[in-house]
């Protein structure tokens, strides 16, 4: 959860704000003479709850594959609204047990590790415990989900290709795992085309891979074809290899009378007789990694061996694996690059020496996982532009080095933070316009050249926003009404092209007055497997616990980002706001309270990548009110 961020003053000009890429700013009209809190006068509040409240702090989907640990967070409040300190107790139930640990105050953690599930679901969780009030025996429900492990196989048939003969091969595919049913594949072939990938259900998909065509290309050698499930090209993978085989009549001088064979790789020909000026036609086949050979000849009942190279192109042995539609430039994110390397013959080479290249950032050497298949680990520089950057995986060869290289895309680095500044900080009678000074962070230095996203209430934008260069914005708005101004604010990253992977709600303050009327505003942000934003994923919204009502349904849009509002109810404690898209499910917890409570600046609950990833897109931000 964020902090909260101060009430801006009706007088004084406001100063810059921290926050990250999203912030939410809201001011009110004041009605009649502006006014003024004086100085040093104490005003009676009530007690922002009714009771002691001890909460989970929601994170959307928790995943449940025996090995990611998961971190359940509590908040702990007095009936004052301040932390709780000293709660002692432990969690059971169905993710495991654990003690529990005061991180900050009135914030505590317990650590378990779930085990494996088949299908999505919910899992109990009771915390037992005490404080200086009394036992503490609580149970909360939290989602989860089955974990990542998925595998997938490929099979060609048949399981060579004849060149000039066979049209093509049949290539069956394979995914194994919880949610085989919606994978969503991509294969290369390092030579030719794959062809009309059909889904047949339940993880099962047949292709067509059609050898090259060209003039060039008909000569024996390896078509190598690597395969991703986009939705995680980084851990669902797979690969094949179809040897093409040529076959000719070989032209051999020899003398009238004779008799020629090729023997290739041991194997010999079928024989050929010379015609009357000594020339043979021998029929061979030609497997790839054949490149040398020797012709016999009969003759005058002598036998002649010769040494023959068949003067057959080097056939390229590497294949990278494909890496998504792109890749964020963020040096936050690690990039798993692969390739697929194979002796001259098609066997899988388990002793290559193997170096990959990147032309932005850093990359690991190189290691073998099995089957021919290397491994390293990318992590881009972080990038404010659109850019482009080279992948290149190089291989020892006997016959000169061996190589295959990507060009990869790779979509600006997302803003690290905001500052917002409003002009006028507050609004004299009769005034409407007003105008939002938005500063976003990233990198190096300020970002540039992004698109701004406003959702506002109580006031409409004047006109687009303005790029001040620095990484400084300017919105003007014109208020619509003598009642609150809320404006919602996300710097646009640009969405990669990658498939959904996970869901994101995020409140932009801590909590909400339980008056009926307060909004609180919800940052609704679909990302792929590295964490960028995905474009028009379709979410519906509800209230999960609580009192309040929430915008029924958003769509993330061409930005990957939508803004929804919950209302306030008039109940205390914890709300939650659920998400749900393509049966990912992404929550908000926030306090809903009848007073001040204390910020608490506690992370969801969650994997260490769940916490890092909100984190990431939300940090410090607020709700002004």
């Amino acid at each position: 959860m964020s902090t909260r961020s101060p009430d801006l003053p009706r007088s004084n000009r406001t100063k810059w704000l921290p926050g990250p890429a999203l912030s939410c700013l809201s001011f009110a009209l004041p009605v009649g003479l502006p006014t003024l809190l004086a100085p040093g006068i104490a005003i009676a509040q009530q007690n922002p709850f009714n009771s002691q409240v001890i909460e989970l702090m929601p994170g959307g989907d928790v995943v449940a594959d025996g090995k990611t640990e998961t971190v359940l967070t509590f908040v702990a409040y007095r009936r004052n609204g301040q932390p709780i300190r000293g709660l002692s107790g432990k969690v059971s139930g169905e993710l495991g047990k654990s003690p529990i640990a005061e991180v900050s105050p009135g914030v505590y953690q317990a650590t378990v590790r779930p085990g494996a599930v088949a299908i999505r679901g919910k899992a109990k969780v009771m915390l037992r415990g005490k404080t200086q009030a009394g036992p503490v025996d609580k149970s909360f429900s939290v989602h989860t989900a089955p974990g990542g492990e998925h595998t997938m196989q490929l099979t060609t048939s048949p399981n060579q290709i004849v060149l000039g003969r066979d049209a093509g091969a049949s290539v069956a595919v394979t995914v194994q795992g919880p949610d085989r049913a919606n994978a969503d594949l991509q294969l290369v072939a390092s030579v030719g085309t794959v062809q009309t990938l059909t889904p047949l259900g339940d993880g099962k998909f047949v292709a067509q891979y059609v050898p090259p065509t060209e003039p060039s290309q008909q000569f024996p050698q390896l078509a190598l074809i690597t395969a991703v499930d986009k939705r995680n090209p980084g851990k669902i993978f797979s690969q094949a290899v179809v040897p093409l085989v040529g076959q000719t009549n070989y032209p051999i001088q020899s003398q009238p009378g004779a008799t020629v064979i090729i023997e290739i790789n041991g194997k010999p020909s079928l024989p050929a007789a010379t015609d009357a000026a000594g020339m043979a036609r021998v029929p061979i086949t030609v497997e790839p990694g054949a490149y040398n050979a020797k012709s016999i000849t009969l003759v005058n009942n002598q036998r002649l061996e010769d040494p023959l190279d068949l003067k057959v192109p080097h056939s390229r042995r590497v294949s990278l694996f494909p890496v998504g539609a792109s890749v964020p430039a963020d040096n936050s994110v690690v990039v798993p690059l692969r390739a697929y390397v194979t002796e001259a013959n098609g066997v899988p080479d388990t002793k290559a020496t193997v170096n990959f290249t990147v032309g932005s950032g850093s990359v690991t050497q190189a290691t073998h996982m099995g089957g021919g298949v290397y491994e390293a680990q990318w992590t881009p520089a972080f990038g404010s532009a659109e850019s482009r950057a080279s992948v290149q995986v190089t291989v020892a060869d006997a016959k000169g080095p061996q190589s295959h290289s990507l060009d990869v895309t790779m979509v600006p680095g997302r803003a690290a933070s905001l500052g917002l500044n409003a002009e006028p900080p507050s609004l004299a009678p009769g005034s409407t316009a007003f105008k939002l000074y938005v500063k976003a962070a990233g990198g190096p230095s300020g970002l540039s050249g992004r698109n701004l996203l406003v959702d506002a209430s109580g006031a409409t934008a004047a006109g687009p926003a303005r790029d001040l260069g620095s990484g400084d914005y300017e919105q003007s708005f014109n208020a619509t009404g003598d009642g609150k101004i809320n404006v919602a604010v996300g710097v646009a990253s640009t969405p990669t092209g990658n498939a959904f992977n996970r869901l994101l709600v995020l409140p932009l303050s801590e909590s909400v007055a339980a008056d009926s009327r307060s909004p609180q505003r919800l940052a609704v942000i679909a990302v792929d497997t590295y964490g960028y934003p995905v474009a028009d994923v379709p979410v519906d919204l509800k209230v999960s616990s609580g009192d309040g009502s929430v915008t029924s349904s958003v769509n993330t849009g061409p930005n990957g980002i939508a803004f929804a509002t919950y209302t306030a109810g008039t109940a205390s404690g914890m709300m939650v706001v659920k998400g749900t898209a393509n049966g990912k499910v992404g929550e908000a917890g926030f306090i809903q309270a009848n007073g001040t409570v204390a910020a608490m600046n506690a992370p969801v609950t969650g994997s260490a990548a769940t916490a890092a990833l909100t984190t990431a897109w939300s940090g410090s931000v607020g709700q002004l009110s």
